[in-house]
C-alpha cells in the first residue's frame, strides 16, 4: 500500500488528462485507505515519510502540496470510518510508549540483536536465504539469546527478522550486502538517466501522447524509496516488491535507451 502511494500519484503525473489520471489517483486514494486498514505502525510511518518525500522531490510543489492534503484527508476519513472509537491512534501512541522495552517494539529490537550475532558467526555469505531462525535455534549460545527467547529458544525456529537490512546482512553475510547495495546503485543509476534531456527528448518525440518519462521515473524512485522505508521494520526481502521494480525500471531504461538510439539514425534512403 505505501509503495502504491507514491507510485500512483506520480503515474497520475505521467498521464494525459483523462480516464488514466483519474484512475491512478483513485488507486492512490485506495492505497491510503489499505494502509490504515491493515491497522498497522511500521506502514503508518512508512506512509507518512513517503507523503513528504513525493513532496519533496515533486518538480511542481505548490500543485503537489493540494494533492498530497487531499491524501492525508483521506486518510483522517478512513481512519473515522473504520476505527470510530480512535483504536488506530491509540495503536499509533503504542509505537513511543512501547519502544524497545515491550511489546512488538522490544520483540524487534532482540530479533535484530540477535540477527547480528549470527552476521559475526558467518560474515562472509551468510547463515543463508531464510535460515535466521534456524540458525540461532541451533548455534547461538544461551548468553546471545534476548528476552523471552531466552526461556523459549524454540520460538526462534522460523523466526524472521522484521528487517530488510538485517535480514540481508545475517542471512547473506558481506557479500550480500554488497550485491543488495549494488543492485541499488544500479537501480538509481538508471533511474536518474531517464530524466535526462537526451532521453527525455527522444521519449517525447517517439510517444508525444504516451506517458511522461519523468514522472514515470519519479513513480519508480518513490516506490522504491518506500520499500526501503518500510523495509526497516518488515521482513520484505523475499517479497517481489524489490525485484518488480529493478525489472521494471531496467526495461524502461533499456526501452528509453533504444528509442535515443533510433531517433538518432539517419533515415533509410528510399529506393
Amino acid at each position: 500500500m505505501v509503495i502504491g502511494i507514491g507510485f500512483a500519484f506520480y503515474y497520475s503525473l505521467a498521464t494525459p488528462k483523462g480516464r488514466m489520471r483519474w484512475l491512478a489517483l483513485a488507486i492512490g486514494a485506495m492505497c491510503v485507505v489499505g494502509m490504515v486498514a491493515a491497522y498497522t505502525r511500521g506502514a503508518s510511518v512508512g506512509a507518512v515519510m513517503i507523503l513528504l518525500y513525493v513532496w519533496l522531490r515533486s518538480p511542481n510543489k505548490g500543485r503537489t502540496f493540494w494533492k498530497v492534503a487531499l491524501a492525508i484527508a483521506v486518510f483522517f476519513v478512513a481512519t473515522s470510518i473504520i476505527y470510530p472509537q480512535g483504536q488506530f491512534w491509540t495503536r499509533l501512541a503504542s509505537i513511543t510508549a512501547e519502544g524497545t522495552e515491550t511489546g512488538t517494539g522490544a520483540d524487534r529490537w532482540h530479533l535484530w540483536q540477535m540477527g547480528w550475532h549470527a552476521f559475526v558467526r558467518r560474515p562472509v555469505f551468510g547463515v543463508g536465504a531464510g535460515n535466521f531462525g534456524i540458525f540461532s535455534f541451533y548455534h547461538l549460545p544461551p548468553d546471545e539469546l534476548i528476552g523471552t527467547y531466552q526461556l523459549h529458544e524454540g520460538a526462534l525456529y522460523g523466526r524472521a527478522l522484521h528487517s530488510v537490512y538485517m535480514q540481508v546482512l545475517s542471512e547473506f553475510g558481506f557479500v550480500g550486502a554488497v550485491a543488495f547495495v549494488g543492485l541499488l546503485v544500479d537501480f538509481w543509476r538508471r533511474n536518474r538517466a531517464l530524466r535526462s534531456a537526451k532521453l527525455l527528448t527522444a521519449w517525447r518525440q517517439a510517444a508525444p501522447r504516451g506517458p511522461e518519462l519523468r514522472a514515470v521515473s519519479l513513480a519508480l524512485e518513490a516506490g522504491m524509496a518506500a520499500y526501503l522505508v518500510t523495509g526497516l521494520f518488515y521482513d520484505q526481502l523475499y517479497v517481489h516488491w524489490f525485484y518488480s521494480l529493478l525489472i521494471v525500471n531496467a526495461v524502461v531504461h533499456s526501452v528509453a535507451l533504444r528509442t535515443a538510439a533510433a531517433s538518432q539514425e539517419p533515415l533509410p534512403t528510399p529506393r
